[in-house]
């Protein structure tokens, strides 16, 4: 049976990245702690069927050293604004689809030649909060205190992503990657993130999260 030369750090690494411990993992591949210290190798089934359960490109497994992966944006809502050090496998192919969906957007509108959204960009981060409130509610057609006049949260949510959308922004919201159930994101890691552009501005959000 022919067994795959791969580096046991990136075994442990593809593990890792997943968030996973060897105990999560040992049922299905019984030789898992052996792959990692580097008595034996898996087979190539072996190892798509690792990189298929760790949510890591098969690719991967084969560099010599682990890659440096990032998060492209440097801001993103997260339970008591916490941040995180080492993405997940989840955030970063949800982050990924986003983007993909957003260039098409973008590559679209601008060959149908519409023109760019003009409030994209037009606040600062040393603006005050209130002006760029104003300027918010302004923009969305929304009245002061409109809230206080919509029953519960969610109906004032379902408000705002109307609103948004007929603006021009993209506004997703998804509880899973993509379509895999199997696969729900965990708002202690992240609840949302916007990706700015000036023809195609995208917000993500997952249904678990609370209000803010």
């Amino acid at each position: 049976m022919n067994r795959l030369s791969i580096k046991p750090d990136l075994i442990r690494w593809a593990r890792e990245r997943a968030g996973l411990q060897v105990e999560d993992l040992i049922t299905k591949f019984k030789k898992l702690t052996e792959w990692e210290s580097g008595e034996t190798r898996p087979t190539f089934k072996q190892l798509e069927a690792f990189a298929h359960a760790v949510h890591v490109p098969f690719g991967y497994l084969f560099l010599t050293d682990p890659p440096e992966e990032y998060i492209s944006i440097s801001d993103f809502r997260t339970v008591a604004d916490k941040a995180n050090t080492r993405p997940s496998p989840d955030l970063l192919d949800t982050l990924c689809a986003m983007l993909r969906c957003q260039a098409w957007l973008r590559e679209h509108l601008i060959e149908e030649d519409i023109e760019p959204l003009t409030f994209v960009d037009s606040a600062l981060l040393s603006d005050e909060p209130d002006t760029v409130g104003h300027e918010m509610r302004r923009t969305l057609g929304l009245e002061e205190g409109w809230a206080t006049e919509i029953s519960t949260w969610q109906y004032a949510v379902d408000e705002i992503r109307r609103k948004i959308e007929e603006l021009g922004v993209m506004a997703v919201i998804n509880g899973v990657v993509g379509n895999n159930t199997q696969r729900r994101l965990s708002v202690t890691e992240f609840r949302g993130f916007a990706l700015t552009d000036s023809y195609a501005p995208l917000i993500f959000e997952d249904p678990k999260a609370p209000p803010l």
